[in-house]
């Protein structure tokens, strides 16, 4: 009976360490991807975009890029030149600030306040409206879960693993 119960322990903690780990990695790299969905990216034409939610600028003349996915085989492109949340008009507000300064190329100072604009605008749109606000169990609160799930796979392994070496010394 207890070798029986030591493998359904056995069992259920590798489930816990394996399910929490795929779930906290799950977690975390959606949590990264809505971070940077309002990051301003400033590339040069021809460059890979990355994300598809994002803006891209041209850096030499501030305008938005049309932008391909890196993805091998994959045909056509996007062209996505606003910011999820935003009004048009707060859209039409940014491009025009980019494109005003970018007349002979965008500095490292004239990047940093388009992205302040950009923040500054942010700070104003309701969070309902904000792509990172997903209901339910998700980024940061799926990877604290997950991380917890594994976390007590490990704890159940390790008493095990104890429980072991004590029966093994008292069978001496």
């Amino acid at each position: 009976m207890r070798l029986l119960l030591a493998c359904l322990v056995a069992i259920v903690s590798v489930g816990l360490v394996a399910f929490g780990g795929v779930s906290a990695l799950a977690g975390f790299l959606d949590q990264r991807a809505a971070d940077r969905v309002y990051v301003v990216q400033f590339k040069r034409p021809g460059d890979e975009c990355g994300g598809a939610r994002q803006l891209h600028l041209d850096v030499t003349d501030g305008k938005p890029l049309s932008c391909r996915p890196g993805y091998a085989g994959v045909v056509g492109g996007y062209a996505r030149n606003d910011l999820p949340g935003f009004a048009d008009a707060q859209n039409e507000q940014v491009l025009a600030l980019a494109e005003g300064l970018g007349g002979d190329g965008l500095s490292s100072a004239e990047q940093r306040q388009i992205q302040d604009r950009v923040d500054q605008i942010l700070a104003t749109v309701p969070a309902a409206e904000r792509p990172d606000r997903k209901p339910g169990l998700w980024g940061a609160r799926q990877a604290w879960l997950g991380g917890g799930l594994a976390m007590a796979g490990v704890i159940g392994l390790v008493a095990l693993l104890l429980l072991a070496i004590r029966a093994t010394k008292r069978g001496r």
